[in-house]
């Protein structure tokens, strides 16, 4: 770790913050009630000791010793533990906001150098400031003598700034002058009317901060979404297939099982929508897994891709994302050729002229017959309901439609149909013939994917660093 850095022990922030607070700041950390400052602030000083051992004091106005250990319980932060070893101390101030504001700095200093802290949290700053008789006595604390104290013996400070309901000042208006950080947590809603957590970084002394605001989940502590093209994969196996439980076909994704119950129907038909600035692998992250466990179960895929996409490249990502052969992908992959050159020749492209839907509808049925005859299992067809509307004309593509919905349910196989944005009459369309509707939007470079039909909650899309190859860590926004 950098000298001139304390890491924060916030999953997710040191990238994104230049490894961490600047050692020996002020930070201010503001936010309404149910936000998630002591969560933040708790997980800043349990870390800090666990993983750097950097003592800790955390001064608390507002919340007992008792309650507060038995609170940080549930996220497996062990506080007792912490103090019998001497690292780490909990001054209840509860009772003394009524004594002098000097008693309490008193205390406070004393503390930081008895135990020689280097991190401090102050809960709530707030609180303090309502004992002082002036508000300019607010600005000597923190100018004169806690700013002055900890920069001197380095011991970086949280102090946490409730912000009322419908208010946006924060604390006395004075610590976001003297403060080196500033940092806000919000709750709001995404997804149409979506639980979703915000933290807006809109200050931090000697850091680039390249954007101002991400997401961030209490689920399991808190954790701050990188934008996904901060992270990074290196595939080290083959996939591996995910058994389907009765009834469904796995979606590839355990997370993914998980949210919608255990995977696909047999016999379903699923519309996929996915929102503006979606990048090619942020939607391939979440439905290349399926066509892999179809693969990897010796089902056959049948795709349509999207306009412009090069039919090459996709058989190239499953083979380099997933470990598969080019024999596995010549034997059970379909690619149609809508809008592919003449140059390109594969045993798994399947060309057609575009021109009539039922003569290269009769194609695809005997595409089908072919992959079924050879693997005598269902199959996947994957179809891009852009590209077959602007090739065809929407009156085709309600006929297409029809046929192939009919088909799915007799087979028992799965229909999944991608619509990109700026097509809402189409969508509306699949989706009032689909048995699931997922949706994947993007916000502050993360990712985003909640489920119309069934309904679901929000969860923000990152690649799982655990698995040997690309598959979605799938987290709600709690």
């Amino acid at each position: 770790m950098a000298n001139d850095r304390t890491p924060t022990g916030i999953y997710g922030l040191d990238l994104l913050i230049d490894g961490g607070f600047p050692r020996g700041s002020l930070i201010l950390l503001a936010g309404n009630p149910g936000t998630g400052k002591t969560i933040f602030s708790a997980q800043y000083i349990y870390r800090g000791i666990i993983e750097y051992g950097e003592p800790g004091i955390y001064v608390s106005l507002c919340e007992s010793k008792d309650a507060f250990y038995k609170s940080m319980m549930k996220f497996g932060f062990d506080f007792s533990r912490l103090e019998n070893t001497g690292d780490f101390r909990y001054l209840d101030l509860v009772t003394m906001k009524g004594k002098g504001v000097s008693q309490i700095v008193r205390m406070i200093i004393d503390a930081i150098y008895e135990m020689k802290a280097k991190r401090l949290v102050i809960d709530s700053f707030s609180a303090l400031v309502q004992a002082l008789e002036k508000p300019i006595d607010a600005r000597i604390l923190l100018q004169a003598i806690l700013s002055r104290i900890i920069r001197a013996v380095k011991c970086t400070t949280i102090l946490v700034s409730e912000v009322p309901f419908g208010s946006e000042r924060i604390g006395a208006s004075v610590e976001e002058f003297i403060a080196d950080g500033v940092i806000i947590l919000r709750k709001g809603e995404h997804g149409e009317g979506r639980l979703a957590r915000e933290i807006s970084i809109t200050k931090m002394r000697g850091t680039r901060l390249t954007q101002p605001l991400y997401f961030f989940t209490l689920e399991g502590g808190f954790r701050v979404f990188q934008p996904l093209e901060l992270q990074r994969y290196e595939r080290k196996g083959k996939f591996k297939p995910i058994t389907d439980p009765p009834g469904r076909f796995s979606t590839g994704s355990s997370d993914l099982d998980r949210i919608l119950g255990g995977g696909y129907r047999k016999g379903g038909i699923v519309l996929f929508e996915i929102g503006e600035n979606i990048s090619n692998f942020n939607w391939q992250l979440i439905l290349f897994p399926t066509l892999a466990n179809f693969i990897a179960n010796n089902r056959g895929c049948l795709i349509v891709p999207m306009g412009g996409s090069d039919a090459g490249l996709l058989a190239s990502n499953m083979k380099r994302m997933y470990g598969f052969t080019d024999d596995e992908l010549n034997g059970l992959l379909r690619i149609f050729g809508l809008s592919i050159g003449n140059g390109m020749e594969s045993p798994y492209l399947i060309r057609v002229k575009g021109e009539d839907i039922m003569e290269d509808y009769a194609v695809w049925v005997r595409t089908i017959e072919e992959l079924k005859n050879r693997t005598d299992q269902p199959i996947l067809e994957f179809i891009s309901i852009d590209t077959v509307e602007i090739t065809y004309g929407i009156d085709s593509l309600r006929r297409l439609l029809g046929m192939a919905v009919a088909r799915t349910r007799r087979e028992g196989n799965l229909t999944i149909g991608m619509v990109g944005p700026g097509v809402e009459r189409v969508s509306k369309r699949v989706a009032a013939l689909s048995d699931i509707h997922i949706k994947l939007i993007r916000d502050h470079g993360t990712p985003l994917l909640y489920g119309c039909k069934p309904r679901t909650a929000l969860y923000a899309v990152e690649i799982d660093q655990t698995s040997p190859y690309p598959l979605p860590r799938l987290t709600q926004m709690t």
